[in-house]
């Protein structure tokens, strides 16, 4: 949505969003890390990140609006997103017990974290492409400098 701003010239909205989503953030880690530890962190910035978004969207409709823009292919987009990111934190849930402790940051951790993480990222982009994502298509046809498929 900032990028949305940013095309009608204002780029005041995004930083209000942002200060917003810092004071959200900062606020959270210091409700959430105690109770959850180094996860606090992640929550924090998950519900950061959603009120700026959030924030952004209602911003732009009242000002800008969307006019004859229909919310289903957005809709379609973030249940697409929900059910693959659902399935991965099913898998990786169940992949950690099975890591082992890490204790701190070493190779030897590194290594057996990438060694669950890579696939996991690309099994992520390939079940969003399965179920009708165009994002993989779209980075693929920036990087080779023409339009999407």
């Amino acid at each position: 949505m900032a990028s949305a701003f940013f095309a009608q010239k204002n780029t005041r909205t995004p930083m209000w969003g942002s200060l917003i989503a810092l004071i959200i953030f900062t606020t959270a880690c210091w409700i959430l890390v105690k109770p959850l530890g180094v996860p606090g962190l992640g929550w924090a910035n998950t519900l950061a990140m959603m009120a700026f978004g959030l924030f952004l969207t209602v911003l732009y409709a009242m000002i800008y609006g969307f006019e004859g823009a229909s919310p289903w292919p957005a809709a379609i987009a973030i249940a697409r997103q929900v059910v693959a990111a659902t399935v991965i934190g099913v898998g990786l849930a169940w992949v950690a017990p099975r890591l082992g402790a890490i204790d701190r940051t070493s190779w030897d951790g590194a290594i057996r974290l990438l060694a669950v993480l890579l696939p996991a990222g690309l099994a992520y982009v390939a079940m969003v492409t399965a179920l009708g994502g165009r994002e993989l298509a779209t980075v693929v046809a920036t990087f080779k400098g023409g339009d999407e498929g």
